[in-house]
């Protein structure tokens, strides 16, 4: 999924090719609609992932509000 001025779409032609500790390598195709400041939306294979690296988690709404924290004790 990749949001860009509140509207969501499909990360069409978006490859993920990597990963480096919390960082992701993309692969784009010619016609993908992506654009530096967009937020790209991702999940997640393992659930440590974020718990051994982030203490607090935030909840957001749908658009992308953080309206609370969620500790993590890992």
């Amino acid at each position: 999924m990749v949001r860009r001025d509140g509207t969501e779409r499909p990360a069409t032609g978006v490859e993920v090719t990597g990963l480096s500790d919390q960082h992701a390598w993309l692969r784009t195709a010619p016609d993908a609609d992506l654009e530096v400041g967009d937020w790209v939306g991702m999940g997640l294979s393992h659930p440590c992932t974020s718990f051994d690296k982030w203490q607090l988690i935030p909840v957001a709404e749908a658009d992308g509000t953080v309206v609370d924290y969620i500790r993590t004790f890992f």
